[in-house]
């Protein structure tokens, strides 16, 4: 049998290796955990996620997003980082993981990476991303121009009205609902006099439609491990760039079970189609 060991943090080892079962004979000192807790939802909006690439035509992506919604902050992300997060607090308390517990991670594989976090107070943002390493930056929250028209539809038994606007080299279409008076929406979307049920661009790359609400109370948090690498957005698109480009330069060494080096092939370019693409 062979046992794969990369030199680098578990959650990168994970990523790549999501097809990989690990034998409990494998084992490793757990990564810190550590949350900063900012709030506790009010609302929680479940937005089923979807995405079609043109560059990669048979590369379809589908998730659960949530957006947490509390009274100063919100957050959005895919639903199972919080899954994800919770098994890894967890794991962390045992000091120790092996091959099953990696293995339970296959059951939470997010495809929406962002997390991102809003302050209502300063209308402020902070993401995290990540690529191989987690990334974090800040900005101002985007000042949307929403062009409103009389344009009706229901989502998730909502009456919704439709908004349009250009959002960093994209054009999208909102629904929103008047009858949850949030000004919010998925990822950094808002601006309109209600919550933002539906949004999508107009070629359909991304599209985000709510499925679920609850007013279940959840901590608002985001992680703060001193390992994650403090950033602009300038200099982490610059980073997923590169990656998409030269995927494979972000690989570790990997080994055989009786310690012998292994080959691992370089990986092909990816099509580098952000979301944003200004």
């Amino acid at each position: 049998m062979r046992c794969f060991i990369f030199i680098f943090s578990f959650f990168y080892f994970y990523t790549f290796s999501q097809e990989t079962k690990f034998p409990n004979l494998y084992s490793f000192k757990s990564e810190k955990f550590s949350v900063e807790k900012y709030d506790t939802s009010i609302l929680n909006v479940f937005y089923s996620f979807k995405s079609k690439n043109p560059q990669r035509p048979n590369y379809n992506i589908e998730s659960l997003c949530i957006l947490q919604i509390g009274d100063n902050f919100s957050k959005f992300c895919d639903y199972n980082i919080i899954k994800k997060d919770s098994l890894l607090q967890k794991l962390n308390e045992k000091n120790v993981i092996i091959g099953n517990d990696i293995s339970k991670f296959e059951n939470y594989k997010e495809k929406w990476p962002v997390i991102n976090l809003k302050n209502d107070n300063t209308k402020s943002i902070i993401y995290q991303n990540r690529v191989r390493n987690r990334y974090e930056y800040d900005e101002n929250q985007p000042s949307i121009v929403w062009t409103l028209d009389n344009s009706t539809k229901k989502v998730l038994g909502y009456i919704c009205n439709r908004a349009t606007a250009r959002y960093r080299g994209r054009n999208y279409i909102a629904w929103y609902t008047t009858d949850i008076s949030k000004n919010n929406g998925p990822y950094i979307f808002e601006g309109l006099p209600g919550l933002i049920l539906e949004i999508s661009d107009d070629e359909d790359y991304v599209h985000f439609s709510a499925v679920a609400i609850n007013d279940k109370s959840m901590e608002i948090y985001l992680r703060n491990e001193k390992s994650i690498i403090k950033t602009s957005r300038k200099k982490f698109r610059e980073v997923q760039k590169s990656y998409f480009e030269n995927p494979g330069v972000f690989y570790g060494n990997a080994y055989n079970e009786d310690g012998s080096s292994m080959v691992v092939k370089p990986r092909a370019s990816i099509p580098y189609n952000p979301m944003e693409l200004e």
